[in-house]
């Protein structure tokens, strides 16, 4: 049972950490969103709908609960191991 659990653990580092980097790739493209709009609006130059988020919010939502649960479950096979 030690061996699942350990296996197990493997794999929820593994999915949390891609979720990790999917998150900061969410965040950075917001950023650069963000920047860009800025940037059109301080330049005075003409906005289009494109120039927004669109959805983009909905993404970091999923990854961050996926990191959480992924945290929250490791913690618990953690605890099982010791």
């Amino acid at each position: 049972m030690e061996n699942e659990i350990n296996n197990n653990l493997v794999v929820l580092e593994t999915e949390k950490e891609r979720a990790a980097l999917r998150l900061k790739d969410q965040i950075r493209s917001i950023r650069d969103a963000l920047d860009n709009l800025e940037s059109k609006i301080s330049n005075n130059q003409d906005l289009y709908d494109s120039d927004g988020l669109h959805g983009n919010g909905v993404y970091i939502d999923v990854y961050l609960s996926k990191v959480v649960s992924y945290t929250r479950e490791i913690e618990r096979l953690k605890a099982l191991v010791q």
